[in-house]
């Protein structure tokens, strides 16, 4: 009891703890991920189509929006991309 106690008043202490528990945090995130990517059929291609719908220029904007944030997610995952239409 008395570590936890010099631990909260130890402000160098803290900030230690602080970043041991983000690291952590991201270690367990890419372990859950790798967790979902384990499977049999995970090295297959994959499809993915998005529709701005009936929203006008507002969803047309959400749906480029969308697009730009997936294709920057697969070029950080080193992922080969491929778009085959626009509209």
């Amino acid at each position: 009891m008395d570590d936890l106690l010099a631990a909260e008043s130890d402000p160098e202490m803290t900030a230690d703890l602080a970043r041991a528990v983000d690291e952590l945090e991201r270690d367990v995130e890419k372990l859950e991920l790798a967790s979902l990517l384990g499977g049999e059929y995970d090295a297959n291609d994959a499809v993915a189509t998005l529709h701005a719908g009936a929203g006008g220029t507002e969803s047309q904007d959400w749906a480029e929006m969308l697009l730009r944030m997936y294709l920057r997610w697969a070029e950080r995952e080193r992922l080969d991309v491929e778009v085959d239409e626009t509209l």
